[in-house]
């Protein structure tokens, strides 16, 4: 019973893994995480010059999700909202950043 829960749960573990390298291989996940590293804290109008509408409101979801940005707001006079890189989304681009020159031959 032991092992065929720690099956499952490996499995489980392998699933996750799967889908989140599946989204950082995605070119506007690479280009959010890029962008706010090299511009610190960024408004969402910021990024929309990266990706469609669609791509980037599913991309910041994915990104929030895996802990990679973060999502920060603050309500004064006016409701003002940005986005920033996290140390994990930091350690996720040096290793993209490793691959892709792999990848080159570099």
């Amino acid at each position: 019973m032991d092992t065929a829960l720690g099956t499952e749960k490996e499995g489980k573990r392998n699933e996750n893994a799967t889908k989140f390298l599946k989204m950082l291989s995605l070119e506007a996940a690479f280009a959010i995480l890029e962008y706010l590293n090299d511009h610190g804290e960024s408004r969402y109008k910021d990024l929309e010059c990266l990706t469609s509408t669609y791509s980037l409101s599913t991309r910041l979801r994915q990104l929030l999700k895996y802990h990679l940005i973060e999502h920060h707001f603050e309500k004064e006079e006016t409701r003002t909202e940005w986005y920033t890189i996290t140390e994990k989304g930091r350690r996720a681009l040096m290793i993209l950043n490793l691959i892709k020159e792999l990848a080159e031959g570099e």
